[in-house]
């Protein structure tokens, strides 16, 4: 996990990250930052492999943000990034 989470690393800074591996990553909407023993993600997740659709989850350790971009990086995966808590749709 660590090597994956590591080469990820040098992906995105290099530019190199894949499209693929971001428009297949589980959607987090309505998210903020959740501060614990570490930073985390808090939000409503749809796509996610392993979680029902529309449920509100808190993330494994957070590791990379980029809000521009709209992608996270937890230890376990990436996330495509929604509207953060607070912002609604037009």
């Amino acid at each position: 996990m660590v090597e994956r989470l590591l080469a990820d690393f040098h992906l995105a800074n290099s530019g190199g990250l894949d499209p693929d591996i971001v428009a297949n990553a589980p959607l987090l909407e309505n998210y903020s930052l959740a501060i614990g023993p570490s930073y985390a993600l808090s939000g409503v997740v749809s796509g996610h492999p392993h979680l029902a659709d529309g449920r509100h989850v808190v993330t494994s350790q957070v590791f990379y943000l980029d809000p521009e971009r709209a992608v996270a990086r937890t230890l376990s995966r990436w996330y495509r990034l929604g509207l953060p808590h607070g912002f609604q749709r037009n």
